[in-house]
């Protein structure tokens, strides 16, 4: 028996560039992988624990502003070598509050996955 759906919002597969500060580690950077209004999935070099906060800056367009949330990162797995990922590991993070305002511009330019 699988688990049950437990996504909140729809995911749309999108690429963009991803800033990750956490109190230890600044100025990270990653890859959003998909984002919906209540989280994402993102590579990035730098590995998390699970219950890690961090404040994430996604750029979604470059003609719009920029994103800056908080966030909780509830997974990180290490990505196989043979992968077509940039970086070795990918991590899901849950956002401290829904952000609604980037759906449209998600819509626009991703796909849903």
């Amino acid at each position: 028996m699988t688990d049950p759906e437990r996504r909140q919002a729809r995911r749309y597969g999108a690429r963009m560039a991803v800033g990750l500060d956490a109190d230890d580690r600044r100025n990270r950077v990653g890859v959003s992988i998909d984002v919906s209004t209540h989280g994402a999935r993102i590579n990035t070099a730098s590995r998390f624990a699970e219950g890690d906060d961090v404040r994430l800056t996604l750029v979604h367009e470059a003609s719009s502003p920029r994103v800056t949330c908080d966030a909780s990162v509830v997974r990180c797995e290490t990505v196989d070598s043979s992968s077509y990922a940039l970086w070795r590991y990918v991590i899901a993070v849950k956002f401290a509050r829904p952000l609604p305002e980037v759906e449209a511009s998600l819509r626009r330019f991703a796909k849903t996955t």
